[in-house]
């Protein structure tokens, strides 16, 4: 690992200096990377030494091949936006598995109090089958504020569920109404709730997958063009003209996506 560490120190110091080498110069950048060894070790120092790299090479590209720099830019952008894609995707996937895992645990809830348990007791149950509900239980066997503990847990992405379930504690303990008759109506209604949500997520599902086949489109089209004895990436690499095509074309099919994005989202709340 240490030699390519070494070596990509020299070339950003190398490029950095404008590729002129003198006795003199040459001395202080391998004393800077003899100095550098004790960092270079650790991951952080990698990061550091290929960003140095990167950001030396860009400002060589930027001064004598300015398309190629502004060509390596959209290259980080698209890598940078499908990476926050992909976690985007992840996210969504977990909140949604959570909402699903917080309606079952209502359901659970409901058998619990409906089989004679305490509130305590049958929080306590349900903790094993899903540990997030642990500090609630804990509560409740502490005479705590279980509502409050509910609302906390409610802030977690897909936790949501619980804040009604807090509310309709707060119901059943102020009114006297019965708690499992109280959580029992509620876990109907996120239940439905629930089932309505999946589906919109289902329909949601070709409108992405159009958007994202969309926006990988035009790779295919030159593609097509280079089949037919076209250069299209000729064009779009070896001139500033095609390097602003490539821009504005990644501009506008990253835009396209995040809007998709955005609108399924908002539907999806």
């Amino acid at each position: 690992m240490e030699p390519i560490v070494v070596a990509a120190g020299a070339a950003a110091a190398a490029v950095a200096c404008g590729l002129r080498s003198s006795p003199r110069g040459l001395l202080a950048q391998r004393r800077r990377l003899e100095r550098s060894i004790r960092w270079q070790r650790h991951p952080s120092g990698i990061v550091a030494v290929a960003a140095l790299s990167m950001m030396a090479v860009t400002l060589y590209l930027a001064v004598h091949r300015p398309h190629l720099a502004l060509i390596a830019l959209v290259a980080v952008g698209v890598g940078a936006a499908a990476l926050r894609l992909r976690a985007q995707g992840r996210d969504r996937a977990r909140r949604l598995a959570r909402r699903s895992q917080a309606v079952d645990v209502c359901d659970a809830l409901v058998a619990e109090l409906r089989a004679g348990q305490p509130p305590a007791a049958a929080l306590t149950q349900t903790a094993q089958e899903w540990a997030e509900m642990g500090a609630v239980a804990a509560t409740a066997r502490m005479g705590g504020d279980v509502p409050a503990a509910l609302r906390t847990m409610s802030l977690r992405p897909g936790a949501e569920p619980f804040a009604q379930v807090a509310a309709g504690w707060d119901v059943a303990y102020r009114s006297g109404a019965g708690l499992a008759d109280v959580i029992d109506r509620l876990s109907v209604t996120l239940r439905s709730d629930e089932d309505v949500r999946l589906e919109v997520a289902g329909a949601l599902g070709p409108p992405r997958a159009t958007a994202r086949l969309l926006a990988v489109l035009p790779l295919f089209g030159a593609g097509l063009g280079v089949g037919l004895g076209g250069d299209p990436f000729g064009v779009l690499f070896g001139s500033m003209f095609g390097a602003l095509c490539l821009t504005g074309g990644a501009v506008l099919a990253l835009t396209g996506l995040f809007w998709v994005e955005h609108l399924a989202a908002k539907a999806e709340v």
